[in-house]
């Protein structure tokens, strides 16, 4: 889609083409789309905020938000939204995951 700010959650939820319908979510926004389904807040910490979506249409999407660590050179600091598995209960979990380890063993103050 050449226009995304013409997209709309009406004309994501027409698109029967599977790959189509992830590119169109992808230029959405999957975090702006997921939250536009009304997704439930299910889990929050100082990790971040965890959402789940039974709206998707297949499994339950979970979703975590994070903010970056690094600031923007404007000084502000850029979310983002990390798809982890649908069995995740809690936003270190979810964070811990997206590194490759276990919840117990994810401590940021050790980031370098």
């Amino acid at each position: 889609m050449k226009e995304p700010e013409r997209i709309t959650i009406e004309s994501i939820s027409q698109e029967r083409n599977a790959t189509v319908k992830r590119a169109i979510i992808e230029r959405f926004g999957l975090g702006r789309y997921v939250l536009h389904l009304g997704a439930e807040v299910i889990h929050q910490d100082n990790f971040g905020t965890l959402y789940r979506s039974t709206k998707w249409g297949m499994e339950p999407m979970v979703l975590v938000k994070v903010k970056n660590s690094t600031p923007e050179p404007d000084g502000t600091y850029r979310e983002y939204f990390l798809r982890v598995p649908p069995d995740t209960v809690t936003a270190k979990q979810a964070v811990a995951w997206s590194f490759g380890i276990e919840e117990d063993q994810y401590d940021p103050d050790e980031e370098s």
